[in-house]
């Protein structure tokens, strides 16, 4: 089920049932609520089919600070109890940034990020515990906004 709701006024704008998962029948839907409300920015949860539709619809696309949140402190509780311990230093920030979201948060997580070892798996091995975490930091700058 989709809902499209108007961020400013909280007025409910559009509601259907569509498979979220298949961006061309998430694109059919949002078009005409696009057009008849002039929609700029979509607010959603991380699924990627959002992402396609707003590059096809050329408006904004942000993901939910609470899907956010939720998806990233399930991942740092696993990463706490795996990445080596001289480097959970790194998982508290991250912890932190999310909690108080400052402004120069994107460079602060880039910082993090150039700090920890590139990776050192071959392509097909599963990655260590640094690499999953040096990769949720590319990640996070690009869900901010």
């Amino acid at each position: 089920m989709l809902v499209a709701v108007d961020i400013g006024t909280g007025a409910p704008l559009a509601v259907g049932y569509v498979n979220e998962y298949n961006p061309q029948a998430a694109q059919g839907w949002l078009e005409p609520v696009v057009q008849r409300h002039g929609v700029t920015v979509i607010v959603t949860d991380d699924l990627s089919s959002y992402k396609i539709v707003a590059e096809k619809l050329q408006f904004g696309h942000q993901i939910c600070q609470f899907h956010v949140r939720r998806w990233v402190g399930r991942t740092l509780k696993e990463l706490q109890e795996t990445v080596p311990k001289e480097w959970v230093w790194v998982v508290e920030e991250i912890r932190y940034l999310l909690e108080v979201l400052p402004t120069d948060g994107s460079k602060t997580l880039y910082a993090l990020w150039k700090q920890l070892p590139g990776r050192l798996s071959r392509p097909r091995q599963p990655r260590s515990a640094l690499e999953q975490l040096r990769n949720l930091l590319l990640r996070l700058p690009a869900l901010a906004g």
